[in-house]
């Protein structure tokens, strides 16, 4: 069964194309040069196009999390002055050097200089004007101000405003800073007078006893310290500090291993936000060279992962060179011999050139149409690079594979009709759509496949994952197109130069011995007084080819290796599918930082010593006024709620104003009533001390009623393995509430990557995969090895993601992307051993022939030869440039590993085991399954056109060898009944004049001798028929001389 209607379409459209690049090479160099010129100017604009890497480039776009974020700030208009949702907000975590107690008064004292010497950064303001003069602007004239914590505002207001002395120390601030109000108070009895010391220490040990005589900073410190106890501090300021330690009776604080610095800028509008940028930037320069010999620090703030992607963007960009440079060295290893004439170096030069090109063209097209550039698309070149340059393998082992005495157009139409293009130069019609229904075509596929994974890539829900795909597929187009117009143009300057026997590099023609032999820059041809064709010596049969054949497929194909391999293949399942069950999934936010990033060392501190410093989770509830609660009221209702929120695993205490509000006036001893709720709710909110809760709290329109109510629960031991559990529970509780309720936290939207990437992974997986079997099954010959291609391709998809686990990899947007592109690259490995091995069934026709009048166990061993020769044909004609792709494709993607990063690290791991695991069904698993598959089919015998075909040249042959003026003909052994004489007569090329087989000391199944005017040459069998002829001019006298040296060359 094969499908011939696309073949026909695809033939006729490729035989037009390649007849135009032979006819007119030049204009298929110029225009890509010119196209890529043009295109290239879009890479002008790559830093306005580069996205500042943020968490919501790798969350979903169709998350719920978005969605909530929008109906909360709808609802209640979130801006930078929500205490609860400051997105310009950082921390400084300090530690001891010695990892001791952080509370100690030299540590305290460094720690204050330090905050000191942090609100002391200014920066020029950023002027919307550019002819205004720039002021210097530091953290206080940034910073977001809040009222002072509840805990320390009495003690604060001893300090600032000494009434007991009639006089004012310092004035009193309504608001400050987002700082650490602990050590704000170091700094202030630091920087006070003795008397203000006095007054402070007695307001914060609330003995009210002065301390007779003079008393100096440190035993002021000292006394503070040994004041402090978890009743004392309020919960805020018990937050930023980690690794306490209590007394176990007073439950004083013993001591603490580390000291969060908080901040907070404005940036409500684009000036602000510009100025918090340039602030943050010269925090952390200042930050990356502070130096104390009692602390040291380690921040975060909100340009912390933009800054730490752009340092592995600098590095990755100078990586690129040396990529170029290694892969173009490698390729051209890859393309020369020993012969100065059959190497090819500026070949492989132009296939590199031709991907660096396509790269190139591609991103500036893309950045041409405005779309936007992310970190993760750098690691895109050497990809590309990878699978670029296999194509330059496969259409040099086509061209090797094609024989020297056919003509130029000739030997190109059977290069390119093997690399996936039928050409219909010199055949017809009929001869073109055959050649391309049995030749393979691993070029097209290479490209269809990996285009087609890369594609189905874009249609993932991860931004991040669609940017990167869309720039592969793009750039994947730009490689397939130039390598048909612009490789295919310069392969033909260079196949042209070979056939007229020019040097590889100075393009000098060749003296007439190295024409007629071949030329070596090493050795002399022993064959070359004989006239052997060079073209079929060493340069065309490397020695890996060799090895395939001659050594790896009789030893893969041996019995017991088979069930050897048969056997690892079935442990090989049975890991890869204990790994999947085991695998991990979700990325880490720490992942996102380089190793050594003292971004990722202050997350690491801040979950070990602030797992309560996670944040607040929203809760909201809406649609209140048109909720029918019967006789209940409605603020019980509301407290209620809120309570469940407050008693979970992930939750602690909420800041709710209704709690505040019932507080107050119970105290004041009113009681709250439905008709006097809204009035009294409305002139709390007035009051100078609950203002901070309008922003909590929705009336209707007409403002007769409660519309929407607010409150934010403090989160606490949410790490990362707890996000995705913590936020079902939340939205749980949120949808059995009896009233419309909503819920959001900041790690939401990460945390929604857990739901997101199993199903996505699955679903991109399955129709990629659809996609690819499909294209198989339409270009390959066989549907049985199209099934086979297939079960490599789910085979090896199974085991990335079941060896994922082993190697410290989990299911990410990373690992989906390469999981997605492992389809296209072990389709590839995998057609281009199922094409060839296809190809050999016309090898088999003599052998099926001679198994009719042998016995059973015979016909089965014969089957079996016939097996391993087809197998080992396939392996000599695709084994080389499997391995030659492999090897290139991981020097490309090895540069990623040089990276800190675990994006890039863990593109380096993937891409490695899935080439890896592709090399392994290419050319171990398939050839197995397939010899096995096809065992019976070529035991039982040729099928009856096989047999047709095989009688009518053999009777042709015979007509040939009695009308030849030769005494020594062979005999009439030919059974021709039932050929036609039109079959039978039709004539052969006339190339040369007699043929016959080739001594022992030869391989008879793949080479022959041909008597020609210059003598005999060796030559393929394959390419023997084009050289009969039914028209002999030699003379008696010249015969007999040619079987004279063909004598002495077989003796």
């Amino acid at each position: 069964m094969r499908l011939v209607c696309p073949q026909r379409s695809l033939s006729r459209c490729f035989s037009s194309h390649i007849r135009l690049v032979l006819l007119r090479p030049v204009p298929f160099v110029l225009l890509p040069l010119l196209s890529s010129t043009l295109f290239s100017l879009g890479l002008l604009r790559i830093s306005d196009a580069l996205l500042k890497d943020n968490l919501e480039l790798y969350t979903p776009t169709n998350a719920r999390a978005r969605a909530e974020l929008r109906e909360l700030g709808d609802l209640f208009h979130i801006n930078d002055s929500d205490p609860y949702d400051m997105r310009r907000m950082g921390y400084i975590i300090v530690t001891a050097v010695d990892k001791g107690d952080i509370l100690k008064a030299a540590t305290l004292k460094a720690s204050v200089k330090l905050w000191s010497i942090v609100q002391a950064i200014t920066i020029d303001e950023n002027q919307s004007d550019p002819r205004s003069a720039a002021r210097p602007i530091d953290y206080p004239s940034l910073c977001v101000r809040f009222p002072l914590p509840d805990s320390l505002d009495n003690a604060m207001s001893l300090l600032f405003d000494d009434t007991r002395h009639n006089r004012t120390i310092v004035p009193v601030e309504d608001e400050l800073c987002v700082s650490n109000p602990l050590l704000e108070l170091v700094k202030l009895l630091l920087d006070s007078s003795l008397k203000s010391q006095q007054i402070l220490m007695d307001a914060l040990t609330k003995n009210g006893a002065h301390t007779n005589g003079s008393i100096s900073i440190d035993s002021s410190l000292a006394q503070l310290l040994n004041s402090l106890s978890l009743d004392a501090l309020g919960s805020g300021v018990r937050g930023l500090l980690g690794g306490l330690t209590l007394e176990p009776e007073t439950r004083k604080i013993a001591g603490a291993k580390a000291l969060m610095l908080p901040y907070a800028l404005k940036h409500g509008t684009e000036e602000e936000e510009a100025n918090a940028e340039k602030w943050e930037l010269k925090l952390a320069q200042f930050l990356d060279h502070f130096y104390s010999p009692h602390i040291k620090a380690n921040w975060w703030t909100y340009e912390t992962l933009a800054a730490e992607s752009a340092r592995d963007q600098r590095r990755l960009r100078h990586w690129l060179l040396p990529c170029f440079a290694s892969v173009s060295l490698l390729s051209v290893l890859f393309c020369c011999c020993s012969s100065s004439v059959f190497s090819r170096p500026l070949l492989a030069l132009s296939g590199v050139l031709s991907v660096a090109l396509a790269i190139s063209a591609g991103t500036g097209l893309l950045l041409l149409l405005r779309f936007p550039l992310t970190s993760v698309v750098l690691s895109m070149p050497f990809i590309i690079f990878s699978i670029g340059v296999d194509n330059v393998f496969i259409l040099l082992a086509a061209w090797r594979s094609t024989s020297p005495f056919l003509s130029f157009e000739q030997r190109m139409a059977h290069t390119f009709g093997d690399a996936g293009v039928s050409i219909t130069v010199s055949f017809s019609a009929r001869e073109t759509i055959d050649s391309f229904l049995i030749n393979s075509r691993p070029f097209l596929i290479t490209f269809l496949t990996d285009f087609l994974s890369f594609s189905v890539g874009c249609l993932t829900p991860f931004p991040s994952v669609q940017i990167f795909c869309l720039f592969c597929a793009v750039t994947l187009l730009f490689c397939y197109i130039y390598q048909m117009t612009l490789f295919a143009a310069l392969m033909n300057f260079t196949c042209l130069r070979e056939v007229q026997q020019r040097h590889c590099l100075t393009m000098r023609k060749m003296c007439r011995s190295s024409t007629k032999f071949g030329s070596s820059v090493f050795a002399v041809d022993k064959w070359s007084k004989y006239g052997v064709a060079p073209a079929l010596r060493s340069s065309h049969n490397l020695a890996l080819s060799r090895f395939f054949r001659s050594h790896y497929a009789p030893f893969l194909l041996n019995k017991f290796v088979q069930s050897l391999v048969l056997f690892l293949f079935g442990f090989y399942l049975l890991i890869s599918a204990y790994g999947c069950l085991n695998v991990e999934i979700g990325l880490e936010p720490l992942d996102l930082l380089p190793d050594n990033s003292n971004g990722k060392k202050a997350l690491l501190e801040a979950e070990q010593y602030f797992p309560d410093h996670a944040g607040h989770l929203h809760v909201w509830m809406h649609n209140l006024s048109r909720v029918n609660l019967g006789h209940r009221r409605l603020w019980l209702v509301l407290e209620k709620e809120i309570e469940l929120y407050e008693h979970s695993e992930f939750t602690g205490a909420a800041d709710s104003w209704l709690r505040v509000f019932l507080q107050f006036y119970h105290a004041k001893g009113q009681f709250t009533s439905n008709e006097n709720f809204v009035p009294r709710l409305k002139n709390f909110l007035k009051m100078k001390t609950h203002r901070k809760y309008r922003r909590d709290i929705r009336f209707t329109n007409d403002g007769q009623s409660l519309e929407a109510s607010r409150v934010a629960v403090r989160l606490r031991f949410v790490g990362f393995q707890n996000q995705s559990r913590a936020m079902h529970l939340f939205r749980l509780l949120a949808e059995s509430s009896e009233l419309p309720t909503g819920v959001y936290a900041d790690f939401f939207q990460f945390a929604e990557q857990f739901d997101a990437l199993l199903p996505g992974t699955v679903c991109s997986i399955a129709v990629a995969g659809f996609a690819v079997v499909m294209v198989s099954l339409l270009l390959i010959p066989e549907p049985i090895s199209a099934f086979w291609v297939s079960f490599s391709t789910v085979s090896t998809n199974l085991g990335v993601l079941g060896l994922m686990p082993f190697l410290s990899i989990r299911l990410d947007f990373v690992s989906m992307v390469t999981i997605i592109m492992s389809i296209g690259f072990c389709v590839d490995f995998s057609a281009h051993l199922a094409y060839n091995y296809s190809r050999s069934d016309a090898n088999d026709n003599e052998q099926h022939k001679q198994q009719k009048h042998l016995t059973a166990e015979q016909t089965r061993n014969s089957g079996r030869r016939n097996t391993v020769e087809r197998m080992g044909n396939a392996l000599y004609a695709v084994g080389t440039p499997i391995c030659q792709s492999a090897a290139t494709s991981i020097l490309g993607v090895s540069f990623l590993a040089h990276t800190e990063n675990y994006i890039f690290r863990s593109f380096f791991k993937t891409t490695v085991l899935v080439i890896s695991l592709g090399l392994l069904h290419g050319l171990v698993i398939l050839p197995v399954l397939l010899t096995l598959a096809h065992r019976k089919r070529s035991s039982g015998g040729a099928n009856a056109e096989n047999d047709r075909q095989q009688q009518i040249t053999d009777c042709r042959e015979e007509k040939w060898a009695r009308t030849a003026r030769d005494n020594r003909r062979r005999p009439n052994s030919a059974n021709c009944s039932g050929t036609s004489a039109a079959e039978i007569s039709a004539p052969f090329p006339p190339r040369a004049d007699f043929f016959f087989p080739a001594s022992s000391i030869f391989d008879q199944r793949h080479f022959a001798f041909a008597m020609t005017r210059t003598g005999p040459m060796l030559v393929s069998r394959e390419a023997a028929p084009s050289l009969y002829s039914l028209n002999s001019t030699l003379s008696m006298g010249e015969r007999e001389k040619q079987w004279n040296r063909v004598n002495e060359l077989i003796n």
